[in-house]
């Protein structure tokens, strides 16, 4: 999602739903890196993520990850 705004900011995470961790990730291993916006407000963004391995596994999922603007 390509987003534009006037100024120049930032984002700062304020909160994390919850975090699931399937199993570590191996030294060298691709991994993929996944997120998407669940919600957006004048405050900021809202998102849910995961990590995928090579094969398609879950790593990790995180939910309600709520990233807050911050003007620089």
């Amino acid at each position: 999602m390509a987003m534009k705004t006037p100024e120049h900011r930032s984002m700062i995470p304020a909160e994390i739903g919850e975090m699931r961790f399937c199993r570590q990730c191996r030294v060298g291993e691709p991994i993929t890196l996944e997120a998407r916006v669940r919600a957006q407000n004048e405050q900021g963004l809202t998102w849910n993520a995961r990590v995928q391995d090579d094969p398609g596994r879950t790593i990790l999922q995180v939910s309600t990850v709520r990233m807050h603007w911050a003007s620089d």
